[in-house]
């Protein structure tokens, strides 16, 4: 994260998801007949299942102790000395508090339960809330988040594996189209155009900012890891869901590679 911000987190990339996929175990499922295309079977998106699965990820009682290992990797991190942020998402990214827990409090001698909505950047002090490690030195100091955030890079490229497959759709959505207006690239592979959210987010994509992406490790296509060959299929799925000649397609994301390689 504070080398290169354009990128998926380093903690998320590993060890956090590799540890809920083999925890959870996500299982490649084989394609189906296509009748009307025997030579093209219907691939199917992968079983995941327990922690694997965010909205079952949470009755893993797994869940808790990995995630507090995360977040003693993210202090540890934050302590160290020249440790700097990298692009900022928009100062309404932060202030924005889209998860909603519950807490409880003691009224009356009778525990009631209490609704805690904090914004993202609340969550960026865990000092703030209360959290400490026991290897923890107090005597270090957390990286500060600035207040306020800087305005963002003029060209920064997002990838929306994630966005098609988990979280809410609405909210995807609104991000994409934020990005969008910001001048954001966005990175498509074949996998996310297998959803019915993939391909609607990736129909609503700007054309002239779509580019594909060479590798993905955590994507599977046809039962086994993508990689860099795929991009033909990733540029015939694209060119499917946008009705348009996969050549032509070839040639705008060649454009939009080389208008991004000038920014």
């Amino acid at each position: 994260m504070d080398e290169d911000s354009s990128t998926r987190g380093r903690l998320e990339s590993f060890p956090q998801d590799p540890i809920h996929r083999l925890v959870g175990v996500v299982i490649p499922r084989p394609p189906l007949p296509n009748p009307a295309d025997p030579a093209n079977p219907i691939p199917q998106e992968p079983v995941a299942g327990g922690m694997a699965f965010p909205p079952t990820a949470g009755f893993d009682p797994i869940f808790y102790v990995h995630h507090s290992n995360i977040d003693r990797l993210w202090a540890e991190w934050s302590c160290m000395p020249g440790k700097n942020w990298g692009h900022f998402p928009p100062q309404d990214w932060f202030d924005d508090n889209p998860w909603h827990f519950y807490d409880v409090t003691l009224e009356n001698g009778q525990l009631k339960p209490v609704e805690v909505s904090k914004s993202r950047k609340d969550y960026f002090d865990y000092r703030a809330l209360g959290v400490s490690f026991k290897s923890e030195d107090l005597s270090k100091t957390p990286l500060p988040l600035p207040d306020p955030i800087p305005g963002p890079a003029p060209a920064l490229l997002a990838s929306l594996t994630s966005f098609a497959n988990v979280g809410s759709f609405s909210a995807v959505k609104r991000d994409m189209q934020r990005a969008a207006a910001l001048g954001c690239y966005f990175s498509v592979n074949a996998e996310m155009t297998r959803s019915d959210r993939g391909r609607i987010l990736v129909t609503e994509m700007p054309l002239d900012r779509i580019l594909t992406e060479t590798d993905g490790p955590f994507t599977q296509m046809e039962g086994r890891p993508a990689e860099p060959a795929d991009i033909r299929l990733t540029v015939a799925s694209i060119a499917d869901v946008r009705k348009i000649a996969a050549d032509a397609v070839s040639d705008i994301i060649r454009a939009n590679l080389q208008t991004l390689l000038k920014t």
